[in-house]
């Protein structure tokens, strides 16, 4: 769909370049921020996240890093009580 969207305003340009580098501005903008961040689809599927979201529930980085969810949101579950 953000794709679609961006080819009609950019027409013969291009689209993946584009993407890249709004993603890399998007991503440095998260990671420069003062609070965790975390950015979700739709679908709520994790598309971003900064360090700052990870540290105060000491989310290990295979499960931060990982694309399922699940294994996170269980891990905050666990830690819960804490915060």
């Amino acid at each position: 769909m953000l794709f679609n969207a961006i080819s009609a305003i950019l027409p013969g340009a291009n689209v993946q370049k584009v993407l890249r580098e709004k993603t890399a501005l998007l991503k440095a903008r998260i990671n420069s921020s003062i609070g965790g961040i975390i950015i979700v689809d739709n679908q709520e599927k994790k598309i971003l996240q900064d360090q700052r979201a990870i540290d105060p529930w000491k989310i290990p980085q295979d499960i931060a890093g990982d694309k399922d969810d699940c294994l996170q949101v269980q891990h905050g579950y666990a830690h819960d009580e804490k915060y």
